[in-house]
């Protein structure tokens, strides 16, 4: 690439050792002319690639946001990426499982306020599909979150000593205002009085400002109710509330990835 003051009446000529010969392109620059001696073939697929790459870097930039977000919702490392389509669903009761959570996730995204249950043992898909909710609903823009109980009654908890950073006031009116609020571990606390009712202003403040809740918990009906208490699971079924059952056995290595 260089400047000339006139452009030869015979273009100059270069050969690429892949293309052949090329004739140099000239281009007005004020009074003098701009030569690229650049094969037009290296030079085009160059430009392709650079748009290629520049594609994919916005691609991982774009990606890496997307996980960030999920990650401060609460998602962890282990299901960043899942969606619906990574559970294994061969019984006809996983299926109907799948079907539930995947019809709650698009009443959600379509906004309504219904609360869900999700009640099962250890290892059977639960938190994965409360996790692939919490994905589709957080690229709709919707403020979600999923959070142990026991991490919030510690959160509660912290937040009377002095030198916490946020007030119990403060946790409470958070969880109170997301447009969903999905609670994972239900009855792995103590069950004090204090956290029933920590664990009820929490339900019942999304009662009141008709907004949806999902509760996942390794314990049955009869358990889920001793472990927050009967007025917060009452809470729990208006509006149409559900609760699905995971009633088989552990299905940890059966998880296809998204």
């Amino acid at each position: 690439m260089r400047m000339i003051d006139s452009m030869p009446l015979v273009p100059e000529a270069g050969v690429c050792a892949e293309h052949g010969p090329f004739n140099f392109r000239y281009q007005p620059m004020g009074p003098k002319f701009f030569v690229s001696d650049t094969c037009p073939q290296c030079a085009a697929a160059l430009k392709v690639k650079e748009q290629n790459d520049d594609a994919a870097r916005r691609q991982r930039e774009e990606q890496a946001r997307v996980e960030r977000k999920r990650c401060e919702a609460g998602v962890g490392l282990r299901y960043v990426q899942s969606c619906f389509e990574s559970f294994v669903a061969e019984t006809h009761e996983q299926r109907k499982a799948l079907s539930e959570c995947v019809a709650y996730a698009d009443h959600i995204a379509g906004g309504g306020h219904a609360n869900l249950v999700m009640s099962g043992q250890v290892g059977t898909g639960k938190t994965m599909l409360a996790c692939a909710m919490v994905n589709r609903l957080l690229s709709s823009g919707r403020r979600v979150r999923i959070v142990n109980l026991g991490h919030i009654v510690r959160d509660i908890k912290d937040s009377w000593q002095k030198t916490g950073c946020k007030t119990e006031t403060d946790i409470i009116r958070e969880l109170v205002q997301l447009d969903l609020l999905v609670i994972d571990e239900v009855g792995q606390q103590r069950g004090t009085e204090t956290e029933l009712l920590l664990i009820f202003e929490i339900i019942d403040g999304r009662y009141k400002a008709m907004l949806p809740t999902v509760l996942i918990s390794n314990l049955d009906k009869k358990g889920i109710v001793e472990a927050i208490g009967e007025r917060a699971f009452d809470r729990l079924r208006q509006d149409g509330g559900k609760l699905v059952a995971f009633n088989w056995g552990s299905m940890r290595g059966l998880r296809r990835t998204a």
